[in-house]
């Protein structure tokens, strides 16, 4: 009786310590799980800005790094931290594509100070954002002493991706006569840089044309459509070709540029009046009787 009444005593202390635990882990949730983040200037100088989470809401963090960079020289790029390490052991992790999703081991944290580095280059046209779970468990426990917190890291863009034509040659055809700014064609080209970002702004331009001789044809610089800037004659020129370059950074000089071609038929309409080649022509008439001839002067 007395062995039973003991281990009930010992049962009953071992779960009052585990809910007296749980309850400080309780406790404990949403007292303060921040992130760091490290800002440049424009002098090229560091700083560390806080980002604390509020009540019950998830706020997204924005570290950055540039694609193509060993971002490592920059390393830590971000700090976790929990303010439940002042009265408990953490253990802090990380999850997410780069991590332990492919592509692998882009970003690993230390467990005890919360650290994240970057340990490779990273390319944006593959992953333009990369979004880290950040974890605090307790270090005994492997219990949760914070909800998870959602860190994101942009790629930054360089210009590392020329305009791409939708086509090598681009064909097309207007009438002959046709009035001035007559639409003929639209060239389209694309950028796989940053949307929106002066790396993908493409500019238009009409490098070319044969035959030579007055411009015949003009190019909105934005738009890729080309229109008519001067009066076609087939009996002249019965097609063009033109050479057109598409430049990112909207057509300034450190942009990278590609070239493609336009061929133009010009389509015949009637505008000229049928004219004889001689100024008398004879018709003959057989008479069977007599054979007469007869001539029309």
């Amino acid at each position: 009786m007395a062995v039973g009444f003991c281990l009930l005593h010992f049962s009953l202390h071992l779960y009052m310590s585990i809910f007296i635990l749980f309850l400080q882990v309780l406790l404990d949730f949403s007292t303060g799980f921040h992130v760091e983040v490290k800002e440049w200037d424009e002098n090229g100088m560091a700083r560390w800005k806080t980002f604390r989470r509020q009540k019950r809401e998830w706020i997204k963090f924005a570290a950055a790094c540039r694609e193509g960079e060993d971002n490592s020289k920059r390393n830590p790029i971000a700090k976790i931290r929990s303010d439940c390490e002042e009265n408990h052991p953490i253990t802090y992790s990380i999850s997410g594509v780069g991590i332990d999703r492919a592509p692998y081991g882009i970003f690993v944290v230390n467990p005890r100070t919360g650290e994240i580095n970057i340990t490779s280059i990273v390319d944006r046209e593959v992953t333009p954002v990369f979004v880290i779970r950040c974890f605090a468990k307790h270090s005994v426990t492997g219990i949760d002493l914070e909800p998870p917190l959602e860190l994101r890291v942009r790629v930054l863009d360089i210009n590392d991706n020329p305009p791409i034509f939708a086509q090598t040659v681009f064909t097309g055809s207007v009438e002959e006569s046709s009035m001035d700014n007559t639409l003929v064609m639209k060239i389209i080209a694309s950028d796989a840089d940053e949307p929106n970002h002066l790396n993908s702004k493409i500019a238009f331009k009409i490098e070319s044309q044969e035959p030579s001789g007055p411009p015949m044809f003009i190019m909105n610089k934005y738009t890729g459509e080309l229109h008519l800037a001067n009066y076609l004659d087939r009996e002249q020129h019965s097609s063009y070709t033109l050479v057109v370059k598409a430049s990112d950074r909207d057509g300034a000089a450190d942009g990278i540029s590609s070239l493609c071609s336009c061929n133009i038929k010009v389509i015949d309409v009637n505008d000229n009046f049928p004219t004889l080649q001689h100024h008398y022509f004879k018709t003959l008439f057989k008479n069977p009787v007599d054979n007469i001839a007869l001539t029309n002067p």
